[in-house]
C-alpha cells in the first residue's frame, strides 16, 4: 500500500509498504478522507517536539475492508470514522478519558495512507445523514465538545470566540447549543468570518479594522463576555481573551499553541476578577457524543481545499497559510 511518510518540514515521500494484516480485535480501514490539523502544521514548521519520520493524519474516515479474529464480520463494508489514537485502556490516563496520553502504549494509526489498522472499538460507524468527508471533522468537534463539558454554560451567556477556524466555530456552535444566547466571533480572514456567520454567529469582527474591545463593551454593557474561547493557539490572543472576560467569567483555551508560547497576564488582576482559566486538549470522552451531533451540525462548507495523497505537500502548504478552515486529503488520486 502507499503511505505518505513525513521526513520533517514539508518533505513527504509517497512510499510503498506491505499491506497491513488484521490481528485479533483489529480492523483494516481503506482511508477515504483525512483532515489536516493545525497541530500537524506546527510539526511541519518545526514548532513541536515530534520527531520524523512518521505517518501523520489523525482525523480520518474510511471503509472497513478486513477484520481480525473476534470481530463481527458484519462490520465489513461499514463506513467509519476513526479515533486518532488508542492506549492500553487500563492506566490512569486511559481511565480518565485521555488515551492520547496513555503511559503504557499510546499508538496513532496514521491516516495519510491507503489503509490504516486499529482496534475495532476505535472505528465508529457513521450515523445516518453523515458522509465520509464531513465525518473527518468529528475529532476536532470532539475536542471542542470536551472543552465545553468541563463547565456549565450559564443560561443567556454571551460568548467570544477568537479564531474562526474549525475549533473556534464548533466551540461557538456547541456553546450556543449548551445555553449561550449570543456569540461574538473575531477573525481577520473574511471567508472565515462568513463561515462563522453562516453557522450562527451573531456578531463577526475583523480585528485588523475594528476595535474588538469597544464592540465587546457595546454588546455586554461594559461588563465583558461570560466565556471567551481562544481557538488559535496564541499567547497574545489568550491575553486578549482574559482582558475581555467579565468578573467571575471563564476563559477556555482550545487552540493548541506552538512550543514556547506564553501568557503575559496580570495575576493580581485575574485574582481580583476571580477568573477561571480552562485548558482543553484532545477529545477526552466526547468522541461518540460528538459523532452523534455531526449530522445536525452540517460542517461540510468548512472544507476549503481538497487534495489527493500524491499532493500532500501542497495540502500542507495550503493549510499553513492560515486562511483555510479545513484542508482535506483523499487517499486516491
Amino acid at each position: 500500500m502507499k503511505v505518505a511518510n513525513w521526513h520533517g518540514g514539508l518533505n513527504f515521500t509517497l512510499d510503498t509498504i506491505a499491506d497491513p494484516i488484521a490481528k485479533s480485535g483489529q480492523v483494516i480501514v481503506k482511508v477515504h478522507t483525512v483532515g489536516i490539523c493545525g497541530t500537524e502544521v506546527h510539526y511541519t514548521q518545526q514548532r513541536s517536539e515530534v520527531v520524523p519520520p512518521l505517518v501523520l493524519g489523525h482525523e480520518f474516515t474510511g471503509t472497513i475492508v478486513e477484520v481480525g479474529s473476534g470481530v463481527d464480520r458484519k462490520r465489513l463494508g461499514e463506513n467509519v470514522v476513526c479515533e486518532p489514537s488508542y492506549g492500553c485502556g487500563e492506566c490512569f490516563a486511559c481511565n480518565q478519558g485521555s488515551e492520547s496520553y496513555c503511559s503504557v502504549s499510546q499508538i496513532r494509526p496514521g491516516g495519510f495512507a491507503e489503509y490504516a489498522i486499529m482496534p475495532s472499538r476505535t472505528a465508529h460507524l457513521l450515523p445516518a445523514g453523515l458522509n465520509l468527508e464531513e465525518a473527518a471533522m468529528t475529532e476536532p468537534t470532539a475536542c471542542s465538545l470536551s472543552g465545553l463539558e468541563m463547565f456549565d454554560m450559564r443560561p443567556d451567556s454571551t460568548i467570544l470566540i477568537l479564531g474562526a477556524g474549525l475549533l473556534g466555530v464548533t466551540s461557538m456552535m456547541l456553546g450556543l447549543r449548551r445555553g449561550a444566547s449570543k456569540a461574538i466571533v473575531s477573525d481577520p480572514v473574511a471567508h472565515r468570518r462568513d463561515f462563522a456567520k453562516l453557522m450562527g454567529a451573531d456578531i463577526v469582527v475583523d480585528p485588523d479594522h475594528s476595535d474588538l474591545d469597544s464592540i465587546v463593551d457595546q454588546y455586554t454593557n461594559g461588563l465583558g463576555v461570560d466565556v471567551a474561547f481562544e481557538a488559535v493557539g496564541s499567547g497574545s490572543l489568550g491575553d486578549k481573551a482574559i482582558s475581555l472576560t467579565r468578573r467571575r467569567g471563564r476563559v477556555q483555551i482550545v487552540g493548541v499553541s506552538p512550543a514556547g508560547h506564553k501568557l503575559s497576564c496580570d495575576l493580581v488582576d485575574m485574582h481580583k476578577r476571580q477568573l477561571t482559566i480552562g485548558m482543553s486538549m484532545s477529545r477526552g470522552l466526547a468522541f461518540k457524543r460528538a459523532l452523534s451531533l455531526m449530522p445536525e451540525l452540517g460542517l461540510g462548507s468548512a472544507i476549503n481545499f481538497r487534495y489527493p495523497l500524491s499532493r500532500i505537500s501542497d495540502a500542507f502548504i495550503a493549510a499553513s497559510k492560515g486562511e483555510s478552515i479545513r484542508v482535506v486529503v483523499g487517499s486516491n488520486d
